[in-house]
């Protein structure tokens, strides 16, 4: 992604990414505050498409930008031949930005478009195969009590891959 020159490109040009994750509003206005003090550290990522420029990653900076007011914002511009999902899922992994199960989503969605493994998948996705591994288990396996139950006592992977492993019933995992 480094070897995309950066340019400044008006906000209002820039069509939603096709494999952006929900917009956070909270997290957009903390952002705000923080480019507003300190600049803009990482520019966002755009691809060329037929229909304009298409927001790969950087959904949460474009709309700081616009809580400031700001109309332009630096962006990479990806080649239109590049893999949109590809860049989208490296992005957010490489930040630690992403749950699990909204990787696990959407690994498993490169997989499908590029019919390869899903350990190959992980690996263009610059996610180690091994952690897909144990976040697809977690996230095939757990109930969503217990994945409730785990994020209010902010439960590690390796606590979650224990449970999804080990315990034998949807009971078990809440034990």
């Amino acid at each position: 992604m480094s070897n995309y020159e950066v340019q400044i490109i008006e906000i209002a040009a820039i069509l939603a990414g096709a494999f952006e994750r929900p917009l956070d509003l909270e997290h957009a206005a903390t952002l705000a505050r923080d480019i507003h003090e300190n600049d803009l550290h990482q520019p966002i990522g755009v691809i060329q498409r037929s229909e304009g420029l298409r927001r790969c990653w950087g959904q949460h900076r474009c709309e700081a930008f616009r809580i400031l007011g700001k109309t332009h914002i630096p962006a990479r511009i990806v080649d239109e031949q590049a893999d949109e999902l590809m860049f989208s899922l490296a992005e957010n992994h490489l930040r630690l930005e992403e749950s699990m199960e909204s990787m696990v989503t959407r690994v498993t969605a490169l997989a499908r478009r590029h019919k390869c493994t899903f350990h190959d998948a992980a690996l263009q996705a610059n996610v180690k195969p091994s952690k897909f591994s144990r976040c697809k288990k977690i996230v095939d396996k757990l109930s969503d009590a217990a994945k409730q139950l785990a994020a209010a006592h902010d439960l590690g992977m390796s606590d979650l891959y224990l449970v999804a492993t080990r315990a034998s019933t949807p009971e078990m995992q809440l034990e």
